[in-house]
């Protein structure tokens, strides 16, 4: 009498057993990273945390705020202008001018790199100060040069170029960065 009532019990018993191990298996499956869960804050942010997190491993981590900026420099001549790039600013940081001029003495000269912003394209004066002379063969060059911490900015598709004010050849070199404006 109790050989059949055991029987039926064990066979009910292994049923749950095996019901409750294929819904954890198929919950595991639609889950690969168990107790996890999309995580919506509706709250003040920063969100303070404080305690155990239970991370382990690498973890990556992103400013979503910060803009990328891509390190930029070239090097300009007169007649040479550069083009910003498409989907780009440009941020000016840094000019440094050499500039040289022969068989004349001057006590200074002035350079103008141009940008345009917002439709509006400006002239930005930066002024050599005499640096040396050198005098070889009969030919007397005088060099100026200058480096000036800025910020000037050029839109995107827009050219960037160097307009002399006086007789002389001058290259100069910027530095700054890019920032997508997409």
């Amino acid at each position: 009498m109790y050989k059949p009532m055991l029987k039926a019990a064990l066979l009910v018993a292994f049923t749950v057993v095996v019901v409750v191990l294929a819904s954890s298996q198929q919950g595991a499956a639609q889950n690969p990273h168990p107790g996890s869960a999309p995580v919506n804050i509706v709250g003040p942010l920063p969100l303070p945390v404080t305690g155990d997190l239970g991370v382990t491993g690498t973890v990556s981590v992103r400013d979503v705020d910060k803009i990328v900026q891509t390190p930029f420099q070239a090097r300009l001549v007169f007649g040479t202008p550069l083009t910003v790039d498409s989907g780009k600013q440009l941020t000016i940081e840094f000019v440094t001018s050499l500039c040289d001029l022969d068989n004349t003495l001057l006590t200074s000269t002035e350079i103008a790199l141009n940008t345009t912003v917002g439709g509006s394209r400006q002239p930005h004066h930066f002024s050599p100060k005499f640096s040396r002379n050198f005098n070889s063969s009969g030919i007397n060059r005088n060099f100026f040069i200058s480096t000036d911490l800025t910020r000037i900015y050029a839109d995107s598709g827009t050219t960037v170029s160097l307009t002399e004010v006086g007789g002389f050849s001058c290259s100069v070199t910027i530095s700054g960065y890019y920032t997508d404006t997409n």
